[in-house]
């Protein structure tokens, strides 16, 4: 099955290139997409998005205004086409290599 990791993003720009390489170097996953969710971010995180990240891979969604975590996360869920959707937090708290062992159940039903 293939996998799309929704990243919502708020004033990330420290950490957005490490957590995307993070989640690209997990091998067991079976990436279709990346959504990169910006939340109207003040930091030069949206510049950094908008001069990168343009593999194929990669999907971005621009808030023009703060909504907050959840509306970045329904923005991201309505763009994923992947069988299954995980999220990733951009801070770097939880390690994307804990990501197969959360999709595994789902995969085998």
């Amino acid at each position: 099955m293939q996998v799309s990791i929704v990243i919502p993003i708020y004033n990330e720009k420290s950490t957005l290139h490490e957590i995307v390489a993070r989640v690209r170097a997990v091998e067991a996953l079976n990436l279709k997409e990346i959504i990169l969710v910006d939340d109207c971010s003040t930091d030069g995180t949206r510049e950094l998005l908008e001069s990168g990240f343009d593999e194929p891979l990669f999907k971005k969604i621009y808030h023009d205004v703060n909504q907050g975590k959840g509306a970045a996360l329904r923005s991201g869920f309505a763009e994923a086409t992947g069988a299954v959707v995980a999220i990733q937090d951009a801070d770097l708290e939880y390690d994307p290599e804990e990501l197969p062992g959360l999709i595994r159940p789902i995969v085998k039903g």
